[in-house]
């Protein structure tokens, strides 16, 4: 008699092109690219779905099952995942040939060491780069091709920013710069901050006279200590994080980072040939510019000598028409004492050049970056939200509560520019609040003043618009617990119509 028993064999759901936890979706202004992450393993398997503006399924193609991001950069979609199965399947950086949208194929796949949480890749520019949760940084290059042939791609590990994460990720093609900035990518704990900067510290050599141990000649060597000085003059650095300090060097750049961009000259690294420079390294430390500034209807008072030190970005969105700005969206837990001014959407203008000069002097933040609020004003948080979508019975719900911002558009719809903003906080971490919501808001020159109020909110705790794309007035939106897209339409009287459920 045989007694020894065998494992039975999983059994899985096949996927299909059915909606499965989706956890991006991207447009290249035509067709919808919905990512399905898998995360319950249900299906055991990903995939990319091909949807149309009317909400149609066109294509599918199976993937990992992990999905993280999705960027289009036509002809190709670069799709970041995570590592399954206790890294039995490494984390990657999938990129398809999107010249057919409704047949993705893939074309080139790049095994990472580290988890991919976001990738920016301007249209018809060379370079890319990808970022992951613990500040590593790769870059990538589109080598030319003739136009019958898709070119050939590398991605190179070129940096590590750690230990934050920055998924807020711009390139200057103008000049060629990577901007990263900091982002919690987990609990959301960082907090702006008013500090003090009104001395410069620094180090200099000094040359002490001493006695050696046998010395019959009867004159003094030298030795070499470092002596401390401090100038009356702001440098950008807090008064409490320089000078002398119990901290070694990683726990100060752990404190500083969290307030600091890195800048990564894109031109000098292929000269480089895209040699790696470690966290503490003196090359990585060089790229880092402090970030602080306030707008004009800011809740925090600045006394003289402080700076506004700022954090936790999410997301970074180019201005139609600009290759030298961009809209950034700031995101953090709120109070009137604590972050009072994030969950906001800021117009970020490059205004100079962040590059040292030729006698290796770092320019001050605000001699190259302009900062003005683009939406997140006052009367924004007093507005009311209402659920909207049919068979839900209507509730209001105060803005300031649900107010998370994140993801976000800069559309234009019946020839008016708008905002669609994705606010969502992960249940795991805000169980006791709403957590979803979804904004429509009507902008003027890029911004949205006292006289432009938000036209529609949806939030809805069994909906959760963790990830959203919209071409002109349609709008698609990822209800990752519902396993389903949503599409809406922006209506010409500019309101946010629910059409269907996508499942």
């Amino acid at each position: 008699m045989n007694y020894g028993c065998s494992e039975e064999k999983e059994r899985y759901v096949p996927l299909g092109n059915k909606i499965s936890q989706p956890s991006a979706i991207a447009t290249d202004g035509e067709w919808f690219y919905v990512v399905n992450s898998d995360i319950e393993r249900r299906h055991n398997a990903g995939s990319i779905v091909t949807i149309n503006q009317k909400g149609e399924k066109k294509g599918v193609i199976l993937t990992p099952r992990l999905g993280r991001f999705i960027v289009v950069r036509k002809p190709y979609i670069i799709v970041g995942y995570s590592s399954t199965d206790q890294y039995k399947t490494a984390p990657q950086i999938r990129i398809y040939d999107a010249r057919n949208p409704t047949r993705l194929k893939l074309y080139q796949t790049f095994s990472m060491d580290c988890t991919p949480i976001n990738a920016v890749a301007p249209e018809k520019y060379n370079y890319f780069a990808v970022s992951c949760e613990y500040g590593e940084i790769y870059v990538g290059y589109f080598r030319a091709a003739s136009q019958k042939s898709l070119a050939d791609i590398s991605l190179r590990y070129v940096r590590n920013y750690g230990p934050h994460a920055r998924r807020a990720l711009f390139i200057d093609k103008n000049h060629h710069h990577l901007y990263s900035f900091a982002t919690d990518w987990q609990r959301s704990d960082f907090s702006d901050r008013v500090l003090l900067d009104a001395t410069s510290s620094f180090l200099e050599p000094v040359e002490d006279p001493v006695k050696g141990p046998v010395d019959f000649s009867g004159t003094d060597s030298t030795e070499l200590r470092a002596q401390s000085y401090q100038l009356s003059e702001p440098n950008e650095v807090p008064d409490d994080w320089e000078g002398p300090s119990l901290l070694n060097e990683s726990e100060k750049h752990t404190r500083r980072s969290e307030y600091q961009f890195a800048v990564l000259d894109l031109s000098k690294l292929a000269k480089e040939q895209f040699a790696f420079a470690g966290t503490l390294s003196s090359k990585s430390q060089s790229e880092f510019r402090w970030l602080y500034f306030r707008t004009s209807d800011s809740q925090v008072k600045v006394p003289k000598a402080h700076k506004y030190y700022r954090s936790n970005f999410w997301q970074i969105t180019n201005v139609p028409g600009s290759t030298s700005s961009f809209f950034i969206s700031q995101r953090g837990q709120q109070s009137k004492t604590v972050n009072p001014d994030s969950n906001a959407i800021y117009l970020f203008e490059l205004i100079g050049s962040p590059a040292p000069s030729t006698d290796g002097k770092i320019p001050k933040t605000s001699s190259f970056l302009r900062v003005t609020k683009s939406w997140g004003h006052p009367h924004h948080r007093r507005l009311r939200a209402r659920r909207t979508i049919s068979n839900q019975r209507d509730r209001t719900y105060l803005n300031s509560t649900i107010r998370f911002t994140g993801n976000f558009i800069r559309g234009v719809a019946h020839g008016r520019p708008y905002f669609l903003i994705n606010d969502f906080r992960d249940p795991a971490m805000f169980a006791d609040q709403p957590y979803y919501s979804l904004t429509l808001s009507a902008l003027v020159n890029n911004r949205s003043d006292k006289n432009i109020h938000d036209l529609l909110v949806f939030t809805d705790r069994g909906r959760s618009y963790f990830a959203i794309a919209a071409t002109h007035s349609v709008a698609l939106a990822g209800t990752f617990f519902n396993r389903m897209v949503s599409l809406f339409s922006i209506t010409p009287d500019f309101q946010l119509k629910h059409i269907k459920d996508i499942h």
